[in-house]
């Protein structure tokens, strides 16, 4: 009753690709607002979407692609008063590539992108503020693995990370 979902999947080309797409959202600002007054808005609401897609390049290369972007968001608004909202959010991406060297080694390389939000804010009468933060990455990694025996596995790999923080800017 509080949200909804939705998903689609299938095949791209049968046996070769396929995809999955699914998204939720909140109605929770719906109940909210029919139970205010006129002088107050509370409300609350999030949304979150998921993709993903798979392709096999052939038998030992595949490709794999994936989304995700999700936000919430509240606020309260009192005409005579306190007013506050909160935002925050994280979007992220990869882009990762399978690689068969034989039934005991494969690899894996990945791009990945993730950002994350977050913003506050209040007011009271001529009094306004506003905290926001971010972190924002991207990874470039790749690993091996290899596999001698039933008792054995060794892996070996690298990861590179950037990472651009945004730290608490306030007004």
């Amino acid at each position: 009753l509080l949200s909804n979902n939705i998903t689609f999947q299938g095949p791209l080309k049968k046996n070769k690709s396929s995809f999955i797409l699914s998204a939720r959202r909140s109605h929770m600002n719906l109940l909210l607002k029919a139970r205010g007054t006129a002088k107050e808005n509370t409300s609350y609401r999030f949304y979150d979407v998921n993709a993903k897609m798979n392709f096999e390049l052939d038998k030992k290369n595949h490709l794999f692609i994936s989304y995700f972007k999700g936000n919430d968001n509240a606020a309260y608004n009192n005409a005579n008063s306190l007013n506050y909202t909160t935002d925050f959010g994280n979007s992220t991406g990869t882009l990762r590539w399978n690689h068969l060297f034989g039934n005991k080694t494969f690899s894996n390389t990945s791009v990945i992108y993730n950002d994350y939000n977050l913003a506050l804010s209040n007011s009271q009468n001529n009094y306004y503020s506003l905290l926001y933060t971010g972190v924002r990455d991207i990874t470039a990694k790749t690993d091996f693995t290899v596999t001698p025996n039933t008792r054995h596995k060794i892996k070996i790999g690298f990861t590179y990370t950037r990472h651009r923080l945004s730290p608490a800017s306030f007004s």
